[in-house]
């Protein structure tokens, strides 16, 4: 134990001391979640370009796009050429 720790959650020592309560994050459903995705080259230039051109940051824009696109329900087309 750290000297001036009397137990979990106890800030300082003595008749001063704090209890630290901690709670829980309400905004933490709404953070965004981390995740690794391979995108040609080419997208990446076209992204931090317009990023460079509107002050937003390249993973912002992409995420924007990306919420558009789920928002308008757009779909892919996919079709294999004969």
């Amino acid at each position: 134990m750290l000297p001036g720790r009397q137990g979990a959650g106890w800030l300082g020592a003595g008749p001063r001391r704090l209890r630290i309560c901690a709670r829980r994050n309400p905004y933490a459903k709404r953070l965004k979640k981390a995740v690794t995705i391979r995108l040609q080259p080419d997208i990446i230039d076209y992204f931090k370009a317009m990023a460079a051109d509107t002050g937003i940051p390249y993973q912002n824009l992409i995420n924007l796009y990306l919420l558009d696109c789920a928002a308008e329900g757009r779909r892919l087309s996919l079709e294999w050429r004969k």
